[in-house]
C-alpha cells in the first residue's frame, strides 16, 4: 500500500529530545531504513549528561503504516503503540495521537506531521507514579 506521509521518512535524521523530570536535553540520530512498502525499521542512538557524566543509549523500532493509523513496536515484537490519524492537511502534514495505560499510569502519545524535512513526537506521562512530559523533534539530515 503506497502511503506518501511515510515515503520520505527513510534516511538520516538529527534529533532534539526535552524531558522535563528529571531535566534532561538529549541530541541524537536516528535513522528510518526500509524493511517494506509498508514498514521501516528504525534506530536511534545518542548521549545524556547527568551530573557531569556522558551516558550513552540507543533504541530500536518498527514502525508500520497505512493510510489510517501508525503502528510502534518495539524490537522484540510487542506492540508499543497505535496512532490514529486525526487530522491531514496534505499527503505529508497532519498528526497522530495515541493513549495507552501502563500499570497505573497513562500515556497520551501525539506525532505531530510538520513538513517532509521535520515532525515532532510529543508525550505526557502522569498518575500514581509518573509525572513528566517529553519532546522529540526530528529534523532530516
Amino acid at each position: 500500500m503506497k502511503n506518501t506521509r511515510f515515503e520520505h521518512f527513510s534516511g538520516q535524521w538529527s534529533f532534539e529530545r526535552y524531558i522535563s523530570k528529571p531535566e534532561l536535553h538529549i541530541k541524537g540520530n536516528a535513522r528510518f531504513s526500509r524493511l517494506s512498502q509498508s514498514s521501516l525499521a528504525y534506530r536511534e542512538s545518542g548521549t545524556y549528561i547527568i551530573n557531569e557524566i556522558a551516558y550513552d543509549f540507543f533504541q530500536k523500532r518498527i514502525f508500520m503504516y497505512d493510510e489510517n493509523s501508525l503502528s510502534v513496536y518495539k524490537n522484540d515484537g510487542s506492540l508499543l503503540h497505535i496512532f490514529t490519524f486525526t487530522k491531514v492537511t496534505s499527503s505529508s502534514c497532519g498528526s497522530a495521537k495515541h493513549t495507552h495505560q501502563c500499570n497505573l499510569d497513562t500515556y497520551h502519545c501525539l506525532f505531530l506531521f510538520k513538513t517532509e524535512q521535520c515532525f515532532e513526537i510529543n508525550y505526557k506521562i502522569s498518575g500514581p507514579n509518573k509525572d513528566y512530559e517529553i519532546r522529540t523533534l526530528y529534523t532530516k539530515d
